[in-house]
C-alpha cells in the first residue's frame, strides 16, 4: 500500500505537463481563427456575440452560418490573408444585429431586423451582393461597396431594404456597377430616411424592379472617384419623394451634361399649369436613349386625381 500515494502523484504530475486539448480555432476568448471552409454559429452552444471571427480557410471560401437568433450579435467577420471569398448567412431574426462584416464576397439575410445597426464592406475589386430575403432583412444596415468591383443588393420583400445606406463603386456613362434590386408585384416600400453615396452621381446606381420613394433621404456624390464630375469636391442633395433624382436638379449629382441627355420629367401636383388631367404626355423613344440604364422618362402624381386621364 505504501506505493499507491506515490501512483497519485505520479498521475497529478502528469496531468500538469500534458496539454489538455482544446478547440483549436480559438486563439483567444474573443477571437476565433476559423480554419475550415464552414462554421457554424448558434448550434450546441456555440454563440458567436461579441467576438470576432477571422476565417483563414487555405483553400478557397469561407462560409459563416449565424442560425439563431442574436447568434452573431456585436459579431466582427474577416477574411485572413489565405481566403479569396467570404460568404455569409445570417439565418434568423437578428441573427447578425449590430455587426461589422469586411471583405464581403456575398450576404443572405433571412428574418426580420437580421441586419439592424450591421454594417457591411465589401472586399476591394471583387463583385459584392447583399441579399434581403424577408420583410426588414436588411433595415437600417449600411453596405459599403464603394472600393468593390460591383455592388448588387437585393430587396426581395416589401421594406425587405428599410432605411439602409449605400455606398456604391464609381461607374461609367453608359454603366452603372450598383444596382438596387426588388421583385415585380412588391407592395411600394416608403423609406424614412434612405442615404445613396455615390461618386458621379445618380448615374452610378440603377434600379432594376425596385418601387420604393424615400419621405427623407440623401444622395451624396464627389470625392476622389468621381472622375465623371468636373471636381473632386463633395457634393449632396435631398432625394425627391417619388423620384430617385435630387429635388435641386442643379445639384451637382444630378445636374451633368451626359446624364441629363436622357433624363425626362412630368412632374403633376394638380395646381394650374402642373395639372396634367386629361393631357396627353408624350415621351422620349427609348430606343434613342444613349444610356439606357438610366430611366428616360419619370412621371410623378402628387395628390389626387392629379394624372386623371392623362
Amino acid at each position: 500500500m505504501t506505493g499507491f500515494p506515490n501512483i497519485l502523484i505520479l498521475i497529478v504530475l502528469l496531468i500538469s505537463i500534458i496539454p489538455i486539448k482544446t478547440q483549436s480555432n480559438d486563439t483567444s476568448n474573443n477571437t476565433v481563427n476559423i480554419t475550415s471552409s464552414f462554421y457554424y454559429c448558434g448550434e450546441e452552444d456555440n454563440q458567436c456575440q461579441n467576438k470576432e471571427l477571422i476565417c483563414n480557410f487555405e483553400y478557397g471560401s469561407c462560409q459563416i452560418y449565424c442560425q439563431t437568433e442574436r447568434s452573431c450579435e456585436n459579431t466582427t467577420i474577416t477574411l485572413g490573408p489565405n481566403p479569396s471569398w467570404l460568404n455569409v448567412y445570417c439565418n434568423a431574426n437578428e441573427s447578425c444585429i449590430n455587426a461589422q462584416i469586411t471583405e464581403l464576397g456575398t450576404l443572405t439575410a433571412i428574418g426580420e431586423n437580421t441586419l439592424n445597426g450591421t454594417t457591411i464592406t465589401c472586399q476591394d475589386g471583387k463583385g459584392c451582393t447583399v441579399s434581403c430575403q424577408d420583410t426588414l432583412s436588411c433595415s437600417n444596415s449600411v453596405i459599403d461597396g464603394k472600393s468593390s468591383g460591383s455592388l448588387n443588393v437585393e430587396c426581395k420583400k416589401h421594406q425587405s431594404c428599410l432605411d439602409m445606406t449605400i455606398k456604391c463603386p464609381p461607374g461609367a456613362k453608359n454603366a452603372a456597377y450598383c444596382s438596387i434590386t426588388g421583385t415585380k408585384g412588391n407592395q411600394v416600400t416608403v423609406h424614412n430616411a434612405f442615404s445613396i453615396h455615390a461618386p458621379n452621381g445618380w448615374g452610378d446606381i440603377k434600379f432594376i424592379d425596385y418601387t420604393a420613394y424615400t419621405l427623407s433621404g440623401k444622395m451624396r456624390c464627389g470625392g476622389n472617384n468621381s472622375f465623371l464630375l468636373p471636381t473632386n469636391e463633395r457634393y449632396s442633395c435631398d432625394i425627391q419623394y417619388g423620384i430617385w433624382d435630387c429635388k435641386n436638379i442643379s445639384s451637382p449629382c444630378s445636374n451633368q451634361t451626359w446624364l441629363a441627355l436622357d433624363t425626362e420629367y412630368h412632374i403633376c401636383d394638380g395646381i394650374g399649369i402642373d395639372s396634367c388631367n386629361d393631357r396627353e404626355i408624350e415621351c422620349q423613344d427609348p430606343t434613342e436613349l444613349q444610356y439606357a440604364h438610366w430611366p428616360g422618362c419619370n412621371l410623378l402624381c402628387i395628390g389626387d386625381n392629379t394624372c386623371q386621364n392623362t
